[in-house]
């Protein structure tokens, strides 16, 4: 179970950095999202592409 986690917190790393490098206009705009902005953007389904 310990590995499973290990292995998907590098990956969420992964997809983090990736999002940094793709959309840093983005994050300097409008800074770091709440949790209820992420869970929006999630809804509507923006995280899908990558």
């Amino acid at each position: 179970m310990s590995k499973i986690i290990s292995t998907l917190s590098k990956m969420w790393l992964k997809v983090k950095n990736l999002e940094n490098l793709l959309f840093p206009e983005l994050q300097e705009q409008f800074g770091v999202l709440s949790p209820k902005e992420q869970k929006l953007m999630q809804k509507n389904g923006a995280n899908r592409t990558l």
